[in-house]
C-alpha cells in the first residue's frame, strides 16, 4: 500500500499520518524519500491526507416489512391499509426482486413517510392509491 501521493498539478504531496510519523525519524525511508521530493521540487508543499466521508446514504436503511407495517398502524383505517400491504407482499413473489416491488409500493403510497408527522383534528387516515394489475406484475417478472 502506497501511503503518499503525488500531485504535480497541484504541486502537492499528500501522506498518511503514518508516513508522516515515520517520516519524522531521519533514519526512515519515508525520511530519505522526502527528503529527496523536496530536493527535486522545492515548492511543492505536503499535505495531510484527512478521511472522506461515504458519498451517498442508503436511503431505505432500516425500512424493513416489519418498519412498514408499524408505521401503517399508525393510521386510523390501518386495517384496510395492512391488507392491501399483504396483497402487495403476495404480488411481489412473482418479481426479481421481492422487496424492491414492495418497497416502491410503499414509498408511492407513503412519500412522506421519513418526515415528522402532523396531526390535526381531522380523521388520520390513507387514501389507497391503486395498485397495479396482476398482468403487469408478471410481466415484468
Amino acid at each position: 500500500m502506497k501511503n503518499y501521493k503525488i500531485n504535480f498539478t497541484n504541486n502537492t504531496i499528500t501522506v498518511t499520518r503514518e508516513f508522516a510519523q515515520n517520516a519524522q525519524n531521519p533514519d526512515s525511508a519515508e525520511y530519505a524519500l522526502l527528503t529527496k521530493l523536496k530536493t527535486d521540487y522545492p515548492n511543492i508543499q505536503v499535505v495531510n491526507k484527512t478521511h472522506s466521508s461515504p458519498k451517498k446514504c442508503n436511503p431505505a436503511r432500516g425500512l424493513t416489512y416489519e418498519a412498514m407495517e408499524r408505521y401503517i398502524n399508525t393510521f386510523a383505517n390501518a386495517d384496510e391499509v395492512l391488507e392491501v400491504f399483504e396483497l402487495v407482499k403476495e404480488r411481489s413473489s412473482v418479481q426479481a426482486n421481492r422487496y424492491k416491488y414492495v418497497k416502491d409500493w410503499f414509498e408511492a403510497q407513503f412519500p412522506d413517510y421519513r418526515k415528522l408527522p402532523v396531526f390535526g383534528k381531522g380523521d388520520n387516515a390513507v387514501v389507497l392509491r391503486q395498485l397495479p394489475a396482476k398482468e403487469e406484475c408478471e410481466e415484468v417478472a
